[in-house]
């Protein structure tokens, strides 16, 4: 039955991917939409994250397991062009080695495609044959399919929402501009008056008075207009305010594995997208509501003055809107390449100045500098498609306003020639046109805006459409340090392998204990397990009898103090940095503190001391100097369980020996992950982990007598346990 009804859908609903990655989800989003299953992009994407799907891409082996999951039935297959026909469609198709798109249609003169990143095109067989890549795959509904339709963060909403929010501002704006229009539509009538009444001499007062009266309204109108930008400028700092804020808020809620299938550039150029929404909704939306109403006025006055005039303004105005609805897809197409170009050439300046120390040292700064151009001369080739396409828009809308005043003054003559209309009404009707017919221009182009907008919030939803971190309501429990993990295991993907499988630990409360194994093993992602970053996909971790998945996210996080392999600091001093968001902590807590992770005498040698700034990174400090400062920040606030993930690599064995015996004396758990034999030789238990298990557990002694594992680490020729 379902098949039956689809058979009736003709065209794919087109979707546009958010980043050169999302091709592969795009598509089986057209194909279950196609079927009747609308998705959110969001719900879709956490699926194929679910299958280890990462920035680099994905196979159609992997979109056929997605697939299946929402009960489609899938093949694929290696096939010639001649092969495929339309009981094949629609279907995936590998487009030139790289892509993935929908084969919609074959026709006798070519083939219909629907391209995630350029939307709906007509290709000849020629281009087909040489672009297709000869892998197809086909999807379509199992018996038990059923229909769905996904609630998701709706565009509707959204606008209601900033608008309920910044009422006032809006509708202060609206009633000025609504009186300053008015007033425009004022003049011209007086205008009028004014040129009937100097044809009779006998009225030349009645002209001064005109002329006072047009004096009076420009100095009310320059106030006006000064009033109306004090209010835009109010809710353009109200709506950066909201838009931002809730963005942001929204963003920084969401959890950690958000972040890793995402890239720092496109994250930043989304964030900047609110700043161009405001700019359009602060100027066109009420910009929008005035010109409706102008248009509306104007054109009811020149219908009762001539209709001729009328009906001619409205064919030229018609001839506008078909311009825009003709042109309406493809400006939507190329401002939508414009924005993945922006985005593309955003995520590779992020990135590379992220790396500005590996690109300087390997001397790849002509290869990047080449690559920089590619993606920005990319960029500026889309711009310019855009920009010459709206070009010929705006001649085509540019010579109708033109012919617009030719028109008149023909159809004003004749009258005129009939006393059917004075002069007065001719210069008027030449005003009035204008203030309907670039209304109607103005309006028709802001729709291209409001594409702007929705291509923008396409990206933005995909950040708000995200479930944020689920969190625990147990606070202020006064945790002892107690760890419990019972059963855990861990995979990045449902298909994937295990990354940790039936880990059980019990650590003690004020217990030193160190986790070693080879690189690859699992010991990090153990560590971001007991931090709360990741999930277990089974079993239970717990702190003082409490699963963590009952404690709220922030209290825990706040009793528990992390250095990570990554040391991240804030282009801010060193205190600050030290603090974090401890306000509740001194100057003497931020001395013990730089004392415990020896390095307060590095910073008294600094020109500022604590006031010294850090830069962007950290680049103005060594990476014994970083790990100091934010071991600094792990134990200024005195936590109850320290966790240090090759906190101190960087160091030199003695600085790291002094810092240990200074940990050792601070009343708390301690986690440590190390690769040096110094750091881990005196904890209290020792874990071995290998491909994700725990091989064993005891004191260094113990595994040294019977696991021969450890031993082998312990006795290979280098010092580290890597």
């Amino acid at each position: 039955m379902i098949l039956q009804n689809m058979a009736l859908k003709k065209r794919v609903p087109s979707k546009i991917q958010m980043n050169q990655y999302d091709c592969g989800p795009t598509c089986l989003q057209m194909i279950l939409s196609y079927y009747g299953y609308d998705i959110n992009f969001t719900s879709i994407k956490e699926r194929f994250s679910s299958i280890g799907n990462s920035r680099d891409g994905i196979s159609l082996f992997k979109i056929k397991q997605v697939a299946e999951s929402y009960k489609l039935k899938c093949f694929a297959k290696k096939a010639e062009s001649s092969t495929l026909n339309n009981s094949f469609l629609p279907s995936i198709i590998f487009w030139e080695n790289k892509h993935y798109v929908i084969l919609e249609s074959i026709g006798r003169n070519g083939y219909t495609i629907n391209d995630p990143m350029s939307g709906r095109v007509n290709v000849t067989k020629k281009e087909f044959e040489e672009k297709y890549s000869k892998v197809f795959m086909v999807a379509y509904p199992k018996d038990d399919f059923e229909q769905h339709t996904e609630k998701s963060f709706t565009k509707l909403n959204y606008f209601k929402n900033i608008v309920m929010d910044n009422k006032k501002y809006f509708i202060y704006s609206i009633l000025i501009a609504l009186v300053l229009q008015l007033i425009s539509l004022g003049v011209p009538i007086l205008t009028q008056v004014a040129i009937d009444n100097m044809l009779d001499i006998k009225k030349y007062s009645i002209y001064g008075i005109i002329i006072g009266t047009l004096i009076a309204i420009t100095v009310f109108e320059v106030m006006l207009n000064y009033l109306k930008s004090f209010f835009i400028v109010k809710l353009q700092k109200s709506l950066d305010s909201g838009l931002t804020n809730q963005f942001l808020t929204h963003l920084l809620r969401l959890p950690y594995k958000y972040f890793e299938t995402r890239s720092k550039g496109d994250l930043i150029m989304r964030i900047n997208s609110n700043v161009r929404i405001r700019e359009i909704l602060s100027q066109n939306f009420i910009s929008t509501i005035i010109n409706i109403f102008l248009i509306t006025i104007t054109f009811g006055y020149i219908c009762y003055k001539s209709y001729a005039v009328a009906f001619g303004l409205l064919l030229i105005g018609i001839m506008q809107i078909s311009v825009f609805f003709l042109s309406k897809n493809k400006v939507d197409g190329l401002t939508r390449s414009q924005v993945r170009a922006q985005t593309s050439v955003s995520s590779f300046m992020t990135e590379v100045l992220g790396g500005i120390c590996t690109v300087k040292s390997l001397g790849i700064e002509d290869f990047i500098n080449q690559k920089w151009n590619n993606l920005f001369e990319t960029q500026l080739d889309k711009t310019q498609d855009k920009d010459y396409f709206q070009a010929k828009i705006d001649t085509i809308n540019k010579a109708l306003l033109k012919f617009s005043t030719v028109f008149i003054l023909i159809i004003g003559i004749y009258e005129i020639s009939r006393n059917q209309m004075s002069i007065g009404t001719l210069f008027a009707f030449q005003a009035l046109s204008v203030s309907f017919l670039s209304p109607l221009n103005s309006l028709v182009s802001m729709v291209n805006d409001f594409v702007m907008v929705d291509t923008l919030l396409d990206r933005i939803y995909d950040v708000m459409d995200s479930e944020v971190e689920k969190t625990g309501t147990v606070v202020d429990v006064n945790l002892k340090g107690n760890i419990k993990i019972e059963d855990v295991s861990f995979k990045y993907s449902d298909y994937g392998d295990y990354s940790l499988k039936n880990i059980n630990m019990e650590i003690k409360a004020g217990q030193k204990v160190a986790i070693v194994g080879k690189s690859g093993s699992g010991k990090s992602t153990l560590a971001k397990l007991i931090v709360g970053l990741y999930n277990p996909i089974k079993g239970n971790i717990f702190f003082d009898n409490y699963k963590s998945n009952e404690l709220n996210r922030k209290y825990l996080r706040q009793n528990i103090s992390v250095v990570l392999q990554e040391n991240f600091l804030f282009n801010k001093t060193i205190y600050e940095n030290i603090i974090a968001n401890c306000d509740d902590m001194d100057m003497e807590d931020v001395l013990w503190a730089a004392e415990a992770a020896d390095i307060s005498k590095d910073i008294e040698r600094m020109p500022m001391n604590y006031n010294t700034i850090i830069s962007e990174s950290g680049g103005n400090l060594s990476g014994g100097q970083k790990q100091r400062i934010a071991l600094a920040r792990a134990i200024v606030n005195r936590p109850v369980i320290l966790l240090l993930d090759e906190a101190t690599s960087a160091l030199d064995t003695v600085t790291e020996s002094t810092i240990q015996r200074n940990l050792d004396e601070i009343n708390c758990t301690q986690v440590i992950i190390a690769h040096r034999l110094s750091t881990i030789i005196n904890s209290d238990v020792i874990f071995v982990v290998e491909n994700g298990q725990i091989l064993d557990h005891g004191t260094h002694k113990e595994l040294i007598a019977r696991c021969s594992y450890y031993k082998k680490l312990y006795n290979s020729k280098s010092t580290y346990l890597a």
